[in-house]
């Protein structure tokens, strides 16, 4: 799924703790008219956007630019709340693509200010974001129960299964030989 932030920003929140989120900007983009870029944030704070689902295997990959006080203030990524890379000073657009494995995770950017002197645009830009596919297969939890070792006559024989998909929503099948 490619986010190149023509339309919304829906799945995308604030994350919580931070002083700003990020908004849909036309003053930069690496394709298209669009990007994502940090609100305005005071010395001493943090924007923050993040995206949580239950994604296949695959990788994450963004385009991503910066314009800030270097080696002081910093566009960093997470997943899973573990930073896998930081960037501070004048960074032109490029792509970065990191692995996910199976499973429920986070994506997050923070544009990091520190607490004084502003240089550049003091900003940050994603585009062009690249999520692994979301995982929407059902999970099936098999619970074996003991079958008598003969069936009677007139007997019913009776086989259940329950399904759930990542929202909890729970189907169940039952196979029934009369």
């Amino acid at each position: 799924m490619t986010e190149n932030f023509p339309n919304s920003l829906d799945g995308w929140v604030q994350s919580p703790g931070s002083n700003a989120s990020w908004s849909l900007a036309s003053d930069e983009a690496s394709q298209g008219v669009l990007s994502l870029k940090n609100d305005d944030v005071n010395d001493s704070e943090h924007a923050a956007i993040e995206v949580t689902a239950n994604f296949r295997a695959g990788n994450i990959s963004f385009d991503r630019k910066v314009s800030s006080e270097s080696n002081y203030d910093y566009l960093i990524f997470y997943i899973d709340g573990v930073e896998q890379a930081r960037w501070s000073g004048n960074v032109e657009w490029s792509t970065l693509t990191y692995p996910v494995t199976e499973g429920l995770h986070t994506f997050k950017w923070v544009y990091d200010k520190d607490f004084s002197v502003s240089t550049g645009a003091d900003s940050a830009w994603i585009d062009e974001v690249n999520l692994p596919p979301i995982n929407n297969a059902p999970v099936i939890d098999v619970a074996a129960s003991a079958a008598p070792a003969s069936i009677p006559v007139n007997g019913i024989t009776q086989l259940s299964v329950e399904a759930s998909d990542v929202d909890g929503d729970v189907l169940s099948y039952t196979w029934e030989k009369v």
